[in-house]
């Protein structure tokens, strides 16, 4: 019986020219992942600060997160960031990823009239009369034909910070009157009210109580007359350019019931404001 050779048939053209284009497309894949890798520790590393508890979402993953809670810094939301971006698109994402201005002192919320005036006869005894400065009301949406209109509830909150450990909240909306010895502080000349804005604040509790502020210190203008600028400083503004850190300003917070019970994030958000305005002045007024 006639023997039988065996031959392996030579890949085809077609063949060859299938395992190219995968190899290709192979290469190509490696290219892109490294194209798309993580970005440098410095740059994506996202710690277990308050920053992470602030942004609450904690399932997020790392890159998403930093773009993510950048939303108050105005930098778009995207699910990744390359390596080979622009140098303004990198800017931008360094700039967010700094870390936020958080107090971490003692809040005390006082939503008594009696407790409130208390507290401030004790302010008034301390030698240091610089108080960190702000005040929060509720804002009320409404939608009518075809546009929206809003009104302002009475001023709920008025937030004076003492120092980095301790800063006061009174819920003046609790209370059946508005604390007399509050109402002295705030019509003192010789106390010093610190914050951005500091006339808004003041021309609604002339409005909301018939209070007269003085001793008012507007921290965009002083920035303006130290740092030999022309700016419209806000106080994110001032955070950012002073102590290259960003200031929280979350949306659902900031117009949300101050009238109510505060929760937490209301209280740290209150309390930050205020305590962002004693270390501006103490910056400004070192420089």
């Amino acid at each position: 019986m006639a023997a039988v050779s065996e031959r392996k048939e030579l890949p085809s053209l077609t063949t060859r020219t299938q395992q190219t284009g995968q190899s290709t497309r192979a290469a190509d894949l490696s290219c892109e992942a490294k194209r798309l890798r993580k970005l440098p520790r410095w740059m994506s590393h996202v710690s277990t600060s308050p920053v992470t508890l602030l942004a609450g979402d904690s399932d997020v993953q790392p890159q998403r997160r930093l773009l993510t809670m950048s939303n108050d810094a105005a930098i778009p939301s995207e699910t990744s960031v390359c390596v080979g971006t622009s140098a303004t698109s990198v800017t931008s994402i360094t700039q967010s990823n700094k870390s936020l201005l958080v107090f971490d002192g003692a809040i005390e919320c006082i939503s008594n009239a009696a407790e409130a005036d208390f507290v401030c006869e004790e302010i008034l005894r301390r030698k240091n009369r610089l108080l960190g400065f702000d005040t929060e009301w509720k804002v009320t949406f409404t939608h009518a034909h075809t546009h929206w209109t809003s009104a302002e509830g009475l001023t709920a909150l008025v937030q004076l910070c003492i120092s980095s450990k301790r800063c006061y909240l009174f819920h003046v909306s609790s209370m059946k009157k508005f604390p007399c010895k509050l109402k002295e502080i705030l019509e003192s000349p010789a106390v010093l009210k610190l914050g951005v804005g500091v006339s808004g604040d003041s021309a609604k509790l002339d409005r909301d109580y018939g209070i007269q502020c003085h001793g008012l210190v507007d921290l965009s203008l002083m920035a303006n007359e130290v740092l030999k600028s022309s700016e419209s400083w806000s106080l994110k503004g001032l955070v950012l350019h002073l102590f290259h850190l960003n200031l929280a300003k979350n949306s659902s917070v900031r117009m949300g019931n101050w009238e109510s019970d505060l929760d937490p994030d209301q209280k740290v958000y209150a309390a930050t404001d205020a305590f962002a305005g004693l270390i501006i002045y103490q910056k400004l007024h070192s420089l």
